[in-house]
């Protein structure tokens, strides 16, 4: 009895799926942390605070990466806080000169529930911000 044989063509499409599929699978699980997908929180003339969390290892408590990467052609100043009712529990701010961005800080946020994450932008041209912005954060 003869065993049937497969078309070439077939083996050859297998063959390039399982490659592509070899390909393309390191390229997913080496993505650097550096490639991030960053929130940006407002933007005034290419003057843009952005930042994205990731969960903290003890229980409900959130990292938020933050950085001001400013295109604008002035100066602009960032300040990104986490307060819990009233009181400030932690806060960065940066300051940069036109065409830079700024090194990557991070601030905690212990409970969502029962703190905020804020943040305010200004430039010669004036200023806005948002005192809960951590829902609308994406993860990094």
């Amino acid at each position: 009895m003869r065993t049937p044989r497969r078309p070439a063509y077939r083996l050859a499409a297998l063959a390039v799926t399982a490659a592509s599929a070899g390909m393309l699978l390191p390229l997913a699980v080496v993505a650097p942390a550096a490639a991030a997908s960053w929130t940006t929180l407002a933007d005034v003339d290419g003057a843009r605070p952005q930042a994205c969390k990731v969960p903290a290892e003890e229980g409900r408590a959130v990292k938020v990466r933050v950085r001001l990467v400013n295109q604008s052609p002035q100066t602009a100043d960032a300040t990104f806080t986490v307060r819990r009712g009233g009181s400030l529990v932690d806060r960065t701010r940066f300051s940069t000169e036109a065409g830079q961005t700024t090194a990557v800080r991070v601030l905690r946020v212990p409970d969502p529930r029962t703190h905020v994450f804020g943040y305010g932008l200004s430039t010669p041209d004036g200023g806005l911000g948002d005192t809960d912005a951590l829902s609308y954060i994406g993860r990094c």
